[in-house]
């Protein structure tokens, strides 16, 4: 049985220009490779992303939603290769090719959002997809790589000292995207709940898919920087400047918007 697509094609101009039906990521490659069969005039992706307006842009939405700027543009390799962009950016880009071009994405972008897709439940399973993907691949990259630098200095076999160790360098991310730690998230969810969140519960069960997206960044930025034998704590700190929006500032996650959401849904 053949496998259902994970694009949308668009024929423009008699070039396919594929949109991601998971996340409505457009390929900017072929919308130039349009713009060139239409006029037969070159207008590079590469040069509209090194544009002072560009930049403005990436950055801001990086800031609006939470998506690290790396995670906004992704260069793939494949049949639908090419240099993929978040909707909103393909937006502003196809006007910057042409108007027509412009309506055109953002007719497919509308058209992709009112395709049966409610807010509630996307950010939902959003949710849990990041959940998953940081309990079992990011943060276990992140406490390997923990683990190595552990052993290196002869400290792994103290239970204590690598518990308090492990902690410390989760709290750094904690911080760095809540501007509080584990403890001071556990209270103030403790009175959401209304009951207390012991200790062996994992505050991050709780987080918003736009926390535990920050979170998995900067797991993955660290254990990267670990590998080339930074230590984890700089390491850490090093990462959370790299994956965080420019200018982010922490903030405490407000608990009381999404414990209904969770209750409901037994996640």
């Amino acid at each position: 049985m053949a496998q259902p697509s994970k694009v949308i094609n668009h024929d423009l101009d008699g070039v396919q220009v594929s949109q991601r039906k998971a996340d409505s990521y457009i390929n900017a490659t072929a919308m130039s490779k349009a713009y060139l069969a239409r006029t037969g005039q070159r207008r590079d992706v590469n040069h509209w992303l090194t544009t002072e307006a560009a930049q403005r842009a990436i950055e801001h939405l990086s800031l609006k939603t939470g998506i690290p700027v790396f995670k906004l543009v992704e260069a793939r390799k494949g049949r639908y290769g090419g240099t993929l962009i978040h909707p909103k950016l393909a937006i502003r880009f196809g006007i910057w090719l042409d108007d027509d071009f412009g309506y055109l994405v953002e007719e497919w972008v509308a058209e992709w959002m009112t395709n049966g897709r409610n807010p509630f439940t996307q950010e939902e399973s959003e949710r849990i997809l990041y959940r998953e993907n940081l309990k079992s691949e990011s943060r276990l990259r992140l406490t390997d790589q923990m683990m190595f630098h552990l052993k290196r200095i002869q400290r792994y076999a103290d239970e204590v000292y690598r518990g308090v160790y492990f902690s410390r360098i989760h709290n750094e991310i904690n911080r760095a995207i809540t501007g509080e730690d584990a403890k001071e998230m556990r209270q103030r969810l403790s009175q959401v709940l209304g009951r207390e969140v012991k200790t062996h519960e994992l505050i991050r069960d709780y987080y918003p898919a736009i926390h535990l997206q920050r979170f998995i960044a900067i797991c993955e930025v660290a254990a990267n920087l670990m590998l080339n034998g930074i230590d984890p704590l700089t390491a850490v700190k090093q990462a959370a400047s790299l994956a965080l929006p420019a200018h982010y500032k922490p903030e405490p996650i407000d608990f009381t918007v999404h414990i209904g959401i969770i209750r409901q849904k037994g996640a």
